[in-house]
């Protein structure tokens, strides 16, 4: 993401409003301090690091955000079947975090085989499959391949 430039100077925003504190700052040594964070703050909000890179914006929420995240994830697997990488993405289109979403699928405490095997059970019941189709499904589903084939036999296809 990059800033507008600054007509006058030829400068993104950040970089002209940086020149601007800075020179404020060289002239009074007070607001030395003020322009740092006010430097940091807009940086940090035009998405623009040291190098031009794209500062992190992405955090866990809070400790409650991830317990929730947590408590939906137990939800979903009460309800049907998921891979972890399946169950990520769903958490996600619900608006978690990715790291709230990593963190509930990484702490539910699921056995993914046995999450494969009941995902096959399932398609089996809504339609038929061979072998090496139900594990392409599987895999599709976010499942590993060791994982899909366990699900495959263990639904005994």
């Amino acid at each position: 993401m990059s800033s507008p430039l600054c007509v006058a100077t030829g400068q993104t925003d950040v970089q002209h409003a940086d020149v601007k504190l800075l020179t404020m700052a060289s002239k009074n040594p007070a607001v030395v301090a003020a322009a740092t964070l006010a430097t940091i703050v807009l940086l940090a909000i035009s998405g623009v690091a040291a190098g031009g890179a794209q500062a992190a914006t992405h955090f866990p929420l809070s400790p409650m955000s991830q317990e929730n995240a947590l408590h939906k994830a137990q939800e979903y697997l009460r309800m049907e079947s998921f891979s972890f990488q399946g169950l990520i993405k769903q958490l996600e289109y619900d608006q978690y975090s990715a790291e709230d979403a990593e963190y509930a699928a990484s702490n539910v405490g699921a056995d993914w085989n046995q999450e494969a095997a009941g995902k096959a059970k399932e398609y089996l019941k809504m339609e038929s499959f061979s072998h090496g189709g139900l594990i392409n499904q599987l895999e599709y589903d976010g499942f590993t391949p060791s994982q899909a084939e366990y699900g495959v036999a263990a639904a005994g296809l």
